[in-house]
């Protein structure tokens, strides 16, 4: 198995909504715990947040590209959002089902965008780079190989 460490940012942000929470000091975005592309393009994640959740639930609620969400009461925790990805994300994310790779978790931000390892068979990962779309920007941070047992780092 291979794992290849990317950060990748959009011209334009990943999703409206996010760019309104990246914009409020108030919130906190730690990671994302699991995204999902569905079959009808939409995106499911379930995003871990802190600070104004109060905040983060008006952002969500009144955004239009957000179907659903779910946004505890206390002050910290994971955010369930259902919403309409920008069309690269939604390319870039559904890699993952089209080529059996898998994003592991938690996906982390960065000052420019997101920190995410691929995983799956190297010939798998070589298409999937391939087929990132155009209108995201990846920076190619780290390649990693399992053998016997160990994981072994190769730091681009």
């Amino acid at each position: 198995m291979k794992s290849i460490t990317l950060e990748i940012s959009v011209e334009g942000g990943f999703h409206p909504a996010n760019q309104l929470l990246a914009a409020d000091p108030s919130i906190i975005r730690e990671s994302l715990h699991h995204v999902t592309i569905l079959k009808d393009g939409t995106i499911i994640l379930l995003y871990h947040l802190r600070g104004d959740l109060d905040q983060v639930r008006t952002y969500l609620t009144d955004h239009k590209e957000v179907i659903s969400c779910d946004v505890p009461e206390n002050g910290s925790g994971l955010v369930y959002i259902h919403g309409r990805p920008l069309k690269p994300i939604r390319e870039f994310f559904s890699l993952a089902r089209s080529h059996g790779i898998v994003f592991e978790t938690p996906i982390t931000h960065t000052d420019d965008g997101l920190k995410i390892t691929m995983s799956g068979d190297e010939q798998t990962l070589h298409r999937v780079i391939s087929e990132i779309p155009s209108d995201i920007e990846l920076t190619l941070l780290k390649r990693e190989s399992v053998s016997q047992g160990r994981m072994r780092s190769s730091h681009y």
